[in-house]
């Protein structure tokens, strides 16, 4: 029963006329009628009755007062003074539940669990002996007055059979929801205190830890201004464990866009069956795929597999994604890349910079490493965890490498191609002045999905060329108009996964004796660009004489024969005639032979065959 004493303020007289409440459980009586209230005077004009249904009260209404001069509001409460448990979410791998019964709260805002009323269990189901398990549950006042609660640490257990204790996480104020500091839980002093104001709510967590194989059930108190109430948990430890057959399991280096994979094999040694209720990664680009949940005991069994994908990170440290700069900052540039099968742009260059000083960042800070976890939930055992190992690299499309063994997603851990080579480069060697060679570039997509490629060649002049050298990308020699790329070079080809391919042909045309090289690029959309290096010489070959007695080259093979070869040859004969007879004649003999050296001398860079020779 409530009897209720109004006072005027106002410079005139009130007069009650008519009083109501709208809910079904309040009652207005002993209204006076025509009661008239003076000015500052305080009068009981009425008695308000409320009707009990349930012990779990939580009302909320309103009392409405009808005078001569305006229509007054009381607001009305009614509520319980107790505090609501509630789990935020499952255990994991447990029977996380409330045993209690829901009840509805009379102003519709909230699912009220009564602290007195109900019993509230953390079930943590079967756990590993020695395995820490916690579990989460709030406790909030629904009430329009502060609630304080309390909590004696005492009740916490270490060392013996079991360990328990409970932490607060946070405060929270739903309305709007907010964190609030949590300091005036002192967690050093002998009595821990904390208040709750009107809608808050507070998050503990409950931690248990088994040193034995046995069944345990017990509680933790709490004490209000108006209660002491129980959270209770049980659980049962079992002795076993989880075995990973691979620790670590090392992946080969990746990329963005090509992904590995191996297998996960665990062992349990348990004496039951486990069921296997979650896997997690510490690091998002390694990902855990189960494919079985059940362990059987002592058995070695593939329950999944994990998939490297280096591409899984925030779109600003992929160092093989567009990375376009913001349009503001390229008002002069064009707003898209190139497309398969066009020219090289700007826009494409500014990308391939970013991409670059982004991979020169990860590999200056070691980020190119990767070391990673996945943690093992069962039903009993917990917390399991599996070291990994894996690393980042930077594709090259040009040069062959041999294909991964599966395909994706099942890819080994070979790596995909690297480039830890010198740079690429296609040598057409000694090539003939005034002919034609062709060479075809090699390439070898490492990705896990069909790249198009194409041959670049930009003109000495091009606008593009100081940017380059700016980058670093290559230098366009005045050599290079001895190279020209062929319809089909610049047109491209798409390159299906994991498949080696030849792009070209290219074509060097020499027109002097001398060395030309030039940079081509290899444009894709992977790494967008690489770079080879086309180097090829002009020869001919040179065929000349040289006489054995000269050091001089001669074009042409000759031979005077005059009189001094012949009078030589008179004197040296004349002078055996005289000595065998002094009376004879000197004649020319019958077999008269004349002998002189010439060296065929090939001065030029190419070989020549020599076919036939004849004397005029």
């Amino acid at each position: 029963m409530l009897r209720s004493l109004v006072g005027s303020e106002m410079c005139i007289r009130d007069r009650v006329s008519e009083a109501s409440i709208e809910d079904k459980h309040f009652s207005v009586h002993a209204l006076e009628s025509r009661l008239v209230i003076g000015p500052g005077e305080t009068r009981r004009i009425l008695t308000t009755e409320f009707l009990a249904d349930s012990p779990d009260m939580l009302y909320q209404t309103k009392l409405q007062l009808v005078t001569n001069a305006s229509v007054l509001t009381i607001p009305v409460h009614c509520y319980h003074g107790r505090l609501t448990f509630s789990l935020p979410a499952p255990l994991r791998g447990a029977k996380a539940r409330a045993h209690d019964g829901s009840i509805e709260c009379r102003d519709g805002s909230i699912e009220c669990r009564d602290a007195e009323h109900t019993s509230k269990i953390l079930d943590f189901g079967v756990i590993g002996v020695k395995e820490v398990r916690a579990g989460s549950f709030n406790l909030t006042n629904p009430n329009p007055v502060t609630i304080d609660l309390k909590f004696d640490p005492t009740q916490e257990r270490t060392g013996g059979a079991q360990s328990i204790s409970v932490d607060l996480d946070s405060v929270w104020d739903h309305t709007p929801q907010m964190r609030l500091d949590n300091r005036s839980w002192d967690r050093g002093g002998k009595l821990r205190e904390l208040s709750l104001g009107p809608g808050q709510s507070a998050l503990f967590t409950l931690k248990v830890m088994s040193t034995q194989q046995h069944k345990w059930e017990g509680g933790l108190f709490f004490t209000t201004q108006h209660e002491t109430f129980e959270i209770r948990a049980k659980y049962q430890s079992v002795l076993g464990s989880i075995q990973f057959l691979d620790q670590p399991i090392e992946f080969g280096p990746s990329f963005p866009g090509a992904k590995l994979v191996q297998p996960l094999v665990v062992k349990s040694s348990c004496d039951q069956p486990l069921t296997v209720v979650g896997v997690s990664s510490s690091d998002s680009r390694i990902s855990p795929i189960l494919t079985k949940h059940v362990l059987h005991p002592n058995t070695p069994m593939q329950v999944g597999h994990l998939v490297f994908d280096a591409g899984q990170v925030e779109h600003e440290l992929n160092y093989l994604g567009q990375l376009l700069p913001d349009r503001s900052a390229t008002e002069d540039e064009p707003e898209e890349m190139s497309g398969n099968g066009e020219d090289l742009n700007r826009m494409d260059l500014v990308v391939w910079e970013r991409r670059q000083r982004l991979w020169e960042q990860i590999q200056g800070s070691g980020s190119e490493k990767i070391t990673a976890s996945i943690v093992l939930d069962t039903d009993v055992v917990m917390g399991s965890s599996l070291n990994l190992v894996a690393r980042l690299m930077h594709p090259s499309v040009v040069r062959t490498a041999a294909p991964h063994s599966t395909a994706a997603p099942h890819s080994t851990t070979a790596a995909p191609h690297s480039t830890a080579a010198a740079p690429h480069s296609t040598s057409f060697g000694l090539t003939q002045v005034g002919s034609t060679a062709q060479r075809s570039v090699a390439v070898y997509n490492p990705s896990d999905l069909p790249v198009h490629m194409q041959l670049i060649q930009l003109d000495p002049n091009s606008s593009l060329i100081p940017l380059l050298d700016r980058l670093g990308a290559g230098s366009i020699s005045d050599s290079g108009s001895a190279f020209e790329l062929s319809p089909s070079a610049l047109q491209g080809r798409l390159i299906p996964a994991h498949t080696s391919a030849t792009l070209g042909p290219v074509l060097f045309k020499p027109s002097a004796l001398e060395t030309a090289h030039t940079t081509l690029f290899v444009k894709n959309n992977l790494t967008i660009l690489d770079t080879v290096t086309a180097i090829g010489e002009g020869g001919s070959g040179y065929f000349e004489f040289k006489p054995s007695d000269s050091e001089e080259y001669v074009d042409t093979l000759s031979w005077e024969l005059n009189q001094s070869h012949f009078a030589a040859h008179l004197s040296k004969h004349s002078r055996a005639e005289l000595v065998r007879d002094p009376d004879s004649v000197p004649e020319l003999g019958a077999g008269l032979v004349f002998e002189r050296r010439f060296w065929a001398v090939n001065r030029g860079n190419l070989a020549l065959t020599v076919e036939g020779m004849e004397v005029d």
